[in-house]
């Protein structure tokens, strides 16, 4: 791999913060970089390169035939490694790689050069100017949303910012699909940072050195939150838009239940705890249903006197078994309720049990403070 010629001029930080870390690093011709001052030059890189200006970083000192990089260029920054990037500049700055970091970030390039190559053969099949369903999801995805979620990840990690996503969608009032979505653009980054953690891939280790274990293990649990949120928005307004409207199907309709529930009164959403109720057609013949009053800060489970299940009459459930109906209040608002959506039969129930509060006996009515969190038959 030819090496590239480095430019006059220093590279220009994003911020002047050079007290404490210095200038850039510098390099003897032909020097070979020990893993300690690696890290050093990594961490001093990531301190002053936000990922774009990395990437930019790269183009700058290429270290192959430059005429690849108009190609790259049709790549999203996010497909850039920073720490190759970073390789690159170094290299240029005179510096000898080891055999290992010049077949890595060969490598890393060519993987890049194969996608924008693809990407470049479906650009010259189109022949029309259409812009595709998925092209116009992206297109939204990247100028609408992950750019704030871009802008909460690099305030985590300059100053610590917590960022409560669930919240922010709401007020974005984003589509599921396009949560769905959010959350899988992130997953890979949370499995490189688990993988990160091991300490098993050379590459990462280096990578993440200037983090210490703490703060990744912080970036970790900050990103897998992000995704935590969008999958449960995701999920919460999918029921909720089932709750309000249920989907047409070809298959006649229960029409008996859906009388019977017609009068029921329940909250179709709770954005404070992040849940959502099911569809109320459910506790129609339900043998176990959990309900969760917002207002009253009570978490109640109902259960069926009978193998009939239950019943519903007007806004109140019917044939309960009122030894085993019962409610708890909890001492303090804020209750995690995501466990009492997904969780089966017996772990519910030992779920409700661990509640450190007195169980009292419960009843059937219902009203518009209510969330139907989950039935189960």
């Amino acid at each position: 791999m030819a090496t590239a010629k480095a430019k006059k001029t220093r590279a220009v930080p994003r911020k002047y913060d050079t007290a404490q870390l210095g200038d850039e690093p510098v390099w003897a011709p032909g020097e070979s970089p020990t893993a300690l001052k690696l890290g050093q030059a990594f961490n001093w890189y990531n301190y002053f390169y936000e990922h774009k200006t990395a990437v930019k970083l790269l183009f700058d000192n290429y270290p192959r035939d430059k005429r690849e990089i108009k190609l790259l260029k049709k790549l999203p920054d996010w497909k850039f490694k920073p720490t190759f990037c970073y390789l690159a500049r170094i290299q240029a700055l005179g510096a000898s790689l080891s055999p290992r970091h010049v077949t890595e970030l060969n490598n890393h390039i060519t993987d890049l050069l194969a996608e924008a190559r693809g990407r470049q053969k479906a650009e010259e099949k189109t022949k029309a100017p259409v812009i595709s369903i998925q092209d116009r999801m992206a297109a939204k995805l990247n100028e609408e949303l992950l750019g704030d979620i871009e802008g909460a990840i690099d305030a985590f990690l300059k100053e610590g910012t917590g960022f409560d996503a669930y919240a922010w969608l709401v007020s974005k009032d984003v589509k599921p699909l396009y949560a769905s979505l959010m959350a899988d653009t992130y997953r890979p980054l949370a499995a490189e940072l688990e993988e990160a953690l091991l300490g098993e891939c050379e590459q990462l280790k280096e990578g993440y050195l200037h983090m210490g274990k703490r703060k990744l293990k912080a970036y970790h649990a900050f990103v897998e939150s992000l995704i935590s949120d969008m999958a449960l928005y995701a999920d919460s307004k999918k029921k909720a838009v089932a709750s309000k409207k249920p989907r047409k199907s070809r298959k006649p309709k229960d029409v008996g239940k859906t009388k019977l529930v017609s009068k029921l009164k329940y909250q179709v959403e709770c954005k404070e705890h992040k849940v959502a109720s099911i569809a109320p057609e459910k506790v129609v013949g339900a043998q176990v249903v959990y309900t969760y009053n917002t207002k009253a800060n009570q978490l109640r489970i109902i259960t069926a006197a009978t193998r009939d299940g239950l019943g519903v009459k007007g806004t109140t459930i019917t044939n309960i078994d009122p030894e085993k109906t019962l409610y708890k209040q909890f001492k303090k608002n804020g209750k995690d309720l995501t466990f009492f959506v997904k969780g089966g039969k017996l772990a519910l129930w030992k779920g409700f049990k661990g509640i450190n509060t007195v169980a009292k006996p419960g009843h059937g009515r219902m009203n518009d403070k209510c969330v139907i969190l989950c039935a189960i038959n």
